[in-house]
């Protein structure tokens, strides 16, 4: 039994474009186009046919349905003659066929020109027509592996168009493998040339990086899958790149029963990091160290007398460029980042310009290596979405955080010793 891959694909394109494509399905249907567009959509998806080889007469006929053989007809002598089966019996079909079509028989022919072994379904075809812009989107299932030379062969007969792809996954029916759920593997073909995913150019993927639910072990439960040729390892930049977008290796190598279909490849589970947010000021940064290197003069300007009181330091210009790190706090974000995919989240007093740069230039200089262009300085704290908020105060957002709000210095989490110690433990 063949393993059984999943996708989804949409052609895109001017109206006239998408017309194009669906007059050559009409014209291989032997259907008369009604000159308008969605009228020749609804008749192509009622009425498109496909040819195929009837066992009984030994003749090719015309079958009632929407198949990739509908833009891309299969010559009659593929269907006519089984030269995949029994090439010395039909020697002159197969020497005419390798010369003609570079393939002997059906079975080579369709890895060909479709890159699987049958012709295929299109399902759920839609038609979506938006300022101007077309979309004809559909579901495909293939047997053994994905269609790519299908979707370059779409492309070269309509160059106007842009094919698009969604990997979704396989399955294996001896149980060997049962996979689902939304994959981020996308590509596109443009120019007769996959840009992007199965089979791209310039990344050496045995199969393609998919997204899959391993069901057969826990550890492995919602792991990204990277599928690498035998002779790679965990150095090889497609998982070097996914490692830099937050995700930990949990494992290697196949389990036990593909291992015994394995045909060269190299596996690597990989794991989305949680997220954790960290704030700065008297969580990262010590604010008072910074207030203590500032001249009495310079506060009493910046002492707001309310009624109650209460100054306003943090409009001190330079003020944060003078903070120290709160005890243990570098050492503890190094190694919270070896788990964890971190950012720093901070608010920047609305009337000290000079505390949003200076904000920067702390991370830089005391943990530029872990946070590069990880800094995001909001009002809003809530907006962003993550596993953890380590944040000393509920202001800013952060008492509607859709995660865990870890509070610094409450008597659960005095200092950065006991958040460590419950986020590692």
């Amino acid at each position: 039994m063949p393993s059984w891959k999943f996708s989804s694909a949409a052609f895109y394109g001017t109206p006239d474009a998408i017309h194009k494509l669906i007059k050559i399905g009409l014209e291989n249907s032997k259907l008369q186009s009604t000159g308008d567009l969605r009228q020749d959509f609804d008749l192509l998806v009622a009425e498109g046919k496909h040819l195929e080889a009837d066992e009984k007469t030994h003749q090719v006929v015309s079958v009632k349905g929407l198949t990739a053989r509908t833009f891309l007809p299969m010559p009659e002598t593929f269907l006519l003659f089984d030269t995949t089966n029994h090439p010395d019996q039909y020697p002159d079909a197969a020497k005419e066929q390798k010369e003609k079509y570079g393939a002997v028989g059906w079975y080579d022919y369709n890895c060909l020109t479709l890159g699987t072994k049958w012709d295929f379904d299109l399902q759920e075809v839609i038609l979506e027509e938006v300022a101007g812009w077309c979309e004809l989107s559909f579901d495909i299932q293939t047997a053994w592996d994905y269609p790519d030379q299908w979707f370059i062969a779409i492309n070269k007969l309509v160059p106007e168009l842009i094919v698009s792809f969604t990997v979704l996954g396989y399955y294996e029916p001896a149980d060997i493998l049962d996979c689902s759920g939304e994959y981020d593997l996308c590509g596109y073909v443009e120019d007769g040339v996959i840009k992007e995913g199965l089979s791209a150019p310039g990344i050496e993927i045995w199969r393609y990086i998919i997204e899959e639910y391993y069901r057969d072990r826990n550890d492995t439960l919602d792991a990204k899958v990277i599928v690498l040729p035998n002779d790679s390892d965990d150095n090889h930049p497609v998982v070097q790149e996914m490692l830099s977008k937050g995700f930990e290796i949990v494992d290697r190598d196949p389990i036990s029963n593909v291992q015994r279909y394995n045909t060269g490849m190299y596996f690597c589970f990989l794991k989305k990091k949680k997220k954790i947010f960290i704030d700065m000021d008297n969580v990262l940064v010590d604010f008072q160290s910074g207030l203590n290197q500032v001249s009495e003069e310079v506060k009493a300007k910046y002492y707001a007398d309310d009624g109650k009181g209460k100054p306003h330091y943090d409009d001190i210009p330079g003020l944060f460029s003078l903070m120290e790190p709160m005890p243990g706090a570098i050492e503890a974000v190094h190694r919270l980042a070896e788990k964890y995919d971190c950012y720093i989240l901070t608010t920047a007093p609305w009337e000290n310009p000079s505390a949003w740069s200076d904000k920067l230039l702390w991370v830089k200089k005391y943990i530029g290596d872990v946070f590069y262009k990880r800094l995001i300085i909001s009002h809003h704290k809530n907006l962003c979405h993550g596993d953890y908020l380590i944040d000393d105060r509920g202001s800013n957002g952060t008492s509607e955080f859709d995660g865990e709000w870890i509070q610094f210095g409450s008597t659960e989490y005095p200092d950065w010793e006991s958040v460590v110690d419950y986020l590692l433990t």
